[in-house]
């Protein structure tokens, strides 16, 4: 039977390649071998029976050869062992199921930072013929730049949760096969989550209602097209383009699309279970195996290997700009937005129109360059249009193209020229403006630049009637500046320029 595995697997490899599904737009793939070489040879162990062993460039060797980026680790689980053969292309993993649900057999490749929210990930499988059950979860989903070793699902020893975590932000989506005595495991999938933590419907897995495509015995090619983006994206395989919705991922088993069934209905776009952020990078991959108790425990071996990823480059995906708001604030409009993510972000540029068609640029925003977390940002309008204003985003790429526009939105402000609001003297330090108020009042002062800066920020007692206000203003350089006095009477605004 092995060598029958092992023949099955090199065949699988040209198979495989020749067969995988591209991306429109996609870069070159990232490519791991578990093939040992001079320059690469992993600590020269065939076998680990206990722990762990993580194997990245430039850290002490471990059980497998490091990838080219990203970090593979091997963890054992109760009872089991991990045996690598790596003499040639078609080295492979064989992984002992563990005994243990609480204390799993895992394989990951995880951090892959060239991956993007628009990922394919591919590899080979098996399962030996037998009477062997156990459980096998395939996850896909983030692991952050800054994540430590064991921060999650990917690198830790915890199994895959049933339902959803709330402290462990961390999956896409999950395939999972419970194996029986039979040829062919029940598959079913790893459902979308509704509502915040603790809140609505959390995730579990769902039976797919389809024939399984994972015969024991053979090797089995898997292809996992990942869309965690907020436009449709498409792949093309065997010379037709299949269309992945937003935040679902397509998979196929040995050249067959899979599916699963709904009210007799068929379905391929299978849904995201909502654990990471959309726009998140799908930059890590594992192989979970769990309660394999029968015949006798750790009897199941599980065969890996030919993994890859595919991705759509991120200066092809555009900035995920995913909430624009606007409010009036004293006598202007205060803006804040958040970005999903961000890649070859230069910068925002803000607009405003009265009338929805003619949009005029009012500042700019710096962005964060490239980021994979969620981003907030801010920008007052100090001088906004009299009743509706009109606001738009548009995101500059570091080379100077426009990425994303955004959504248009109105806000609606009210402007109060009732009353004499003037500057009386503008002297070097010194500022001396004069101000009619209906009552006696606290109000507030703000003294704020042309690109939204809040330069003075404090509270102003106002008597009935007018009212003369000298303001210090050492050290304030020359520009364009607006007043601003907000209280129960009604909120002003003075623009001026200091020479």
């Amino acid at each position: 039977m092995k060598k029958l595995l092992f023949s099955l697997f090199l065949c699988a490899i040209t198979m495989s390649i020749n067969a995988q599904g591209m991306w429109t737009g996609e870069a070159a793939p990232f490519v791991y071998s578990f093939e040992r070489s001079t320059n690469n040879p992993g600590n020269g162990a065939s076998t680990l029976a206990t722990g762990s062993s993580i194997s990245e460039s430039g850290k002490p060797a471990g059980l497998l050869p490091f990838p080219s980026i990203g970090i593979a680790k091997v963890t054992i689980g109760a009872g089991a062992q991990a045996t690598l053969t790596a003499n040639d292309a078609t080295s492979k993993l064989a992984l002992t199921s563990s005994s243990d649900l609480a204390a799993p057999t895992k394989f990951s490749v995880y951090k892959v930072p060239s991956a993007t929210a628009v990922t394919s990930i591919f590899m080979s499988y098996a399962i030996p013929v037998g009477t062997a059950n156990g459980v096998v979860n395939f996850i896909f989903g983030n692991t952050g730049s800054a994540d430590t070793d064991g921060a999650n699902v990917f690198s830790n020893a915890t199994p895959v949760s049933q339902y959803y975590d709330p402290a462990d932000h961390t999956l896409f989506g999950a395939i999972r096969l419970d194996i029986f005595g039979g040829n062919y495991p029940a598959v079913s999938f790893r459902t979308a989550r509704t509502g915040p933590d603790g809140v609505g419907t959390p995730p579990t897995f769902q039976n797919a209602n389809t024939p399984s495509y994972f015969e024991k015995g053979s090797v089995q090619n898997l292809e996992f097209y990942c869309n965690n983006f907020t436009n449709n994206q498409t792949y093309v395989r065997g010379g037709i383009t299949y269309t992945v919705l937003p935040r679902t991922y397509q998979w196929w088993v040995n050249g067959a699309q899979q599916k699963f069934v709904v009210n007799s209905v068929d379905n391929f776009d299978f849904p995201s279970s909502g654990e990471i952020a959309q726009g998140l990078a799908v930059n890590s991959f594992g192989v979970v195996l769990t309660e394999n108790n029968a015949p006798t425990a750790n009897s199941s071996v599980a065969t890996v290997g030919n993994y890859s990823m595919q991705y759509v480059p991120a200066t092809v995906l555009p900035v995920k700009i995913s909430s624009f708001i606007g409010k009036s604030s004293g006598s202007g409009v205060q803006l804040s937005f958040t970005t999903a993510s961000e890649q070859n972000s230069s910068h925002f540029e803000v607009f405003r129109s009265v009338d929805q068609n003619n949009f005029a640029k009012i500042g700019e925003v710096k962005g964060q360059e490239n980021s994979s977390t969620s981003q907030k940002y801010s920008f007052y309008d100090a001088q906004p249009s009299a009743g509706v204003g009109y606001y738009q985003l548009k995101q500059i790429d570091s080379n100077g193209e426009v990425n994303t526009l955004s959504s248009i939105i109105a806000v609606k402000n009210e402007l109060s020229t009732k009353s004499e609001f003037k500057i009386i003297s503008l002297s070097e330090d010194q500022l001396s403006f004069t101000i009619d108020s209906k009552s006696k009042e606290e109000a507030r002062l703000s003294l704020i630049d042309l690109k939204g800066n809040l330069i003075l920020n404090q509270n102003l007692l106002l008597s009935a009637g007018n009212n003369v206000v000298n303001l210090a203003l050492p050290g304030m350089v020359s520009g364009i500046y607006v007043l601003v006095v907000s209280g129960k009477n009604g909120n002003r605004s003075l623009k001026f320029n200091k020479l």
